[in-house]
């Protein structure tokens, strides 16, 4: 890329982000929200023509900053449009319970009709009358049996009114029904566009992590002082959560992980793939998976065993319920091809003992799978 080209991406990104800081203040909710998306995806052009090769450090960094905002708003967004398919689908579900219900009631009521009109064809309601005048013993009997029939007719009467009623409703449902199908499909297209819009973002962002780490690569006192700045902030990190009790979680990948390191995470699963590890394993625990491990692995549900045996006693080392950085969303237990990492022969150990502080994680020394933002 020339050095014009370079130059306008470094004056087209510096405004769109000036843009960004002023349009919370000068526009209502909706409109900030829209311009917000319209600047993301500007934003997210504006990355994608940038020369990863030429490009400065600030530039690159802008370019991650750009991309992480990016696929944590496309996240949002298909987070949301999941949620909308999913209330458009229970929507659709009952309606079409409801029309089947109704359904059911005008087969019924019409099958009341037809034994209705087989009786009016063998017995003419008239002729009823007629033959209970003629035959009755006595004047009270003929009035008795005429006020049964009155009872009766009004009683078919009263079908044909419920018959009409219901196939009323039905039409109604059913047209209710076909509008909510209409919606949900609706709604499941713009999920499954947004989630190909992230699948898209995901894969430019870990295309960029590539790039910067391949630049860090070249410039060794580059990737120590990105790796010491991640160290200062993860430890300010873990004081910080540990200090508040809020973890709030996240999912990359299948890991569920501290909000605050997804882009690392994401970073760093989407380097070991391009360059042919494909990693898996178990992220956050809760306090009381924490005990049921330490009862496993310490020897007992003992309070001794639980919560004071030292972690180096347990096999394998488990460390004391609320002291995990996995209760807290910042450690990773990595398996390789479907199994722990437990040899540091591994070539999933070797790629992450060489990429992972990177990213911020760092190894803990007896446990060649534990990788956590201070290495504890």
């Amino acid at each position: 890329m020339s050095s014009v080209r370079t130059r306008r991406w470094r004056l087209i990104l510096s405004g769109t982000l000036l843009v960004a800081a002023l349009a919370p203040a000068v526009a209502g909710a909706d409109r900030a929200d829209d311009d917000r998306q319209a600047l993301a995806e500007r934003q997210r052009a504006l990355v994608a023509e940038l020369d990863f090769l030429e490009a400065s450090d600030a530039e690159l960094r802008s370019a991650i900053a750009v991309l992480d905002d990016y696929v944590a708003l496309k996240t949002a967004e298909v987070a949301e449009a999941q949620d909308v398919y999913a209330q458009a689908y229970v929507t659709a579900e009952a309606a079409r319970r409801e029309e089947a219900a109704t359904q059911a009631e005008v087969a019924q009521l019409e099958e009341q009709m037809a034994a209705m009109a087989v009786a009016a064809y063998v017995a003419p309601p008239q002729a009823d009358r007629m033959e209970t005048m003629l035959h009755a013993a006595a004047p009270s009997d003929a009035v008795s049996l005429e006020v049964y029939l009155d009872v009766q007719n009004r009683r078919d009467t009263d079908i044909v009114r419920q018959l009409r009623e219901a196939r009323g409703r039905l039409g109604d449902q059913r047209r209710d029904a076909e509008d909510a199908e209409r919606r949900a499909e609706t709604a499941q297209e713009r999920a499954v566009q947004e989630l190909a819009d992230l699948v898209g973002a995901r894969q430019e962002q870990a295309d960029l992590h590539a790039a910067v780490q391949h630049r860090i690569g070249e410039a060794s006192h580059e990737t120590g002082l990105v790796a010491l700045q991640l160290a200062q902030v993860n430890r300010g990190l873990v004081d910080g959560t540990r200090a508040t009790g809020d973890v709030p979680l996240v999912d990359v990948r299948g890991f569920r992980v501290h909000r605050s390191i997804a882009p690392q995470v994401e970073g760093l699963l989407a380097a070991a793939e391009a360059d042919g590890i494909h990693l898996g394993g178990g992220s956050h625990r809760t306090n009381e998976e924490q005990i049921r491990l330490r009862i496993a692995h310490c020897g007992g549900d003992d309070p001794y065993s639980v919560w004071e045996r030292p972690a180096g006693e347990c096999s394998p080392p488990t460390a004391r319920p609320g002291s995990s950085l996995h209760e807290l969303g910042l450690a990773i237990d990595f398996t390789y091809d479907g199994r722990t990492i437990s040899s540091q022969d591994s070539p999933a150990f070797q790629w992450l003992a060489a990429n992972a502080h990177l990213f911020g994680f760092h190894n803990l020394a007896s446990e060649p799978w534990h990788w956590s933002v201070d290495g504890t």
